[in-house]
């Protein structure tokens, strides 16, 4: 397929990008910069040409080698790396070349997972292409991990009245970079979803939780990933954060400028120690309510009517989570409970809420449909598996991929709207496997 680089004028600047005959790829764009531990500043543009034709700096992060699941699983190949640092705010975009809707191209804005503390913007099992061929830009997003995305401490609320929540914020930095700018290329500022898988799903439910993004979306996806009454993590106060976090670096003599003062490779280093701490006390990294990003927890928002009213949609796969084996297979799959209750109670409010279930058993060991497998499926990347998958593998990916876009443009993922919503009294489930 042809392949030529290309160079378009925006109002930051020049961008370089990649033409790939049927799509338009700009990768690495800077959509925002900030300071350690201090919220996102947008990008107000640059001198020159800026290069989009390659990845940009991930944040900081665990690495998984071939000897890990998930290692050999979406990581075994290094021509999907790059280099990392806390200066991380990049985004890829995905544009359709075909004759554009009227309004523009409805917008899809993914958050990767990774539990907070691992994951990048341009995965080997994430693409755009599928997406961009039938009619939707896709963007795909990096943002503050770890110690540098989501650390409460008290010296940092005296000074800015609320601290944590960092990599939350570039989320929303990147989705108000779109909102300015998506038009540039072709898109509908009026049309955007966002959706994500585990951690990011659970950034999606935060982000239409809160009040930073209302009137701002108009659908969102979760996949493998819900907060709701305590499923994966419960969405934990600022303060018992912030307590925490003091313990610790009292306990290690560390004050909060020598933290901020400290090499970044070095603050990384306290990543793991201090996530085993937090562990020990039932605690971890992630999303935090702040009075300012989060007013009350997922629960509150939720079940008090509080959310948007646009479309939802939400699921798991069958083997969620990788969980341990009893004599009968796979136990408690918390995961599918917690999204039906999320589904059911949006029906119960009147909402648009789809429900579905992946239950493909994936080839080439005995993990089942397990975490985060159905990537290869939402992303068209079945090719780039190490697995024996067949055309019938393809068949399905296409299928989803069906779903998610007809979701992006029109609020519901079937066209034929053979997918039902969850109702007050009845639940609707979209089973996907192969045929």
């Amino acid at each position: 397929m042809e392949r030529n680089i290309l160079e378009v004028q925006t109002s930051m600047g020049r961008i370089t990008g990649t033409d790939h005959g049927d799509y338009l790829e700009f990768r690495g764009l800077r959509y925002a910069s900030a300071a350690r531990w201090q919220a996102p500043r947008l990008t107000e543009g640059w001198e020159g040409t800026w290069d989009g034709t390659r990845w940009k700096q991930k944040c900081l992060q665990f690495h998984l080698g071939p000897q890990d699941f998930y290692g050999k699983e979406f990581y075994d190949d290094d021509s999907w790396e790059a280099q990392e640092g806390e200066d991380c705010q990049f985004l890829n975009l995905y544009v359709p070349k075909q004759e554009r809707e009227p309004g523009g191209f409805p917008v899809a804005v993914w958050y990767h997972g990774g539990g907070f503390i691992n994951g990048w913007s341009h995965e080997k099992e994430f693409d755009g292409a599928g997406y961009a061929r039938r009619g939707v830009i896709l963007v795909t997003v990096n943002y503050r991990l770890g110690l540098f995305g989501f650390l409460c401490h008290p010296e940092l609320t005296r000074r800015d009245g609320r601290s944590g929540n960092y990599g939350i914020l570039d989320q929303i930095a990147a989705l108000d970079w779109v909102r300015a700018h998506i038009g540039e290329f072709g898109g509908n500022a009026d049309r955007i979803s966002i959706f994500g898988q585990s951690a990011g799903a659970i950034s999606v439910q935060t982000l239409v939780c809160s009040p930073l993004t209302n009137g701002k979306l108009c659908g969102v996806i979760m996949q493998s990933g819900n907060s709701c009454r305590g499923a994966l993590r419960k969405t934990e106060s600022m303060e018992t954060m912030e307590q925490c976090a003091e313990e610790y670096f009292k306990k290690e003599g560390i004050s909060l400028e020598d933290l901020i003062k400290m090499e970044e490779k070095q603050l990384f280093a306290y990543t793991d120690p201090y996530m085993r701490f937090m562990g020990e006390r039932g605690l971890g990294y992630g999303p935090v309510v702040d009075g300012y990003v989060l007013t009350a927890g997922i629960d509150e928002v939720a079940e008090g009517g509080f959310l948007p009213d646009i479309s939802y949609m939400a699921g798991c796969t069958e083997n969620d989570m990788l969980l341990i084996r009893g004599e009968d297979g796979f136990e408690n799959n918390r995961l599918y409970a917690a999204n039906r209750e999320w589904c059911q109670l949006l029906g119960e409010q009147g909402k648009k809420a789809y429900f579905y279930y992946f239950t493909r058993k994936l080839p080439g060991d005995d993990s089942g449909a397990f975490h985060a497998c159905d990537l290869w499926y939402t992303f068209g990347t079945t090719n780039r598996c190490w697995r024996p998958l067949t055309e019938k593998d393809v068949e399905l990916s296409e299928r989803m991929m069906d779903c998610w876009c007809s979701f992006f443009k029109n609020g519901r993922p079937d066209e034929q709207e053979e997918w039902k919503t969850c109702e007050k009294d009845s639940l609707y489930v979209k089973t996907f496997d192969i045929c």
